[in-house]
């Protein structure tokens, strides 16, 4: 059984996921989708309009959702990827991780 996996990636920045998560996930056979929106534009609206761009275009499993800081606490882009997710029809769930000091 394949696991579809799509990041929703927002900038240059995270282009450099594509390779790392790509390997990792050819070893257990698993699918990734690469919805890159600085060669495909950046979609107008907020994050809820770019997730549903990114599941409408590359539908999945588990879909990653990388955000920068960009001077918010962490909390603040935490809340924003959750209120994003409990918008898609897919019955997709907010999971957390973050590299904190």
């Amino acid at each position: 059984m394949s696991i579809l996996f799509t990041i929703s990636a927002d900038g240059t920045a995270d282009a450099v996921l594509q390779p790392i998560l790509k390997w990792t996930l050819d070893q257990f056979h698993q699918v990734i989708y690469f919805d890159d929106f600085h060669i495909l534009g950046k979609p107008k609206g907020e994050l809820r309009d770019r997730l549903k761009g990114s599941v409408g275009r590359f539908p999945c499993d588990v879909l990653v959702v990388p955000r920068d800081a960009e001077g918010d606490e962490p909390e603040t882009r935490e809340r924003e990827i959750q209120e994003a997710v409990a918008t898609l029809a897919a019955g997709f769930r907010a999971v957390m991780g973050s590299a904190r000091s």
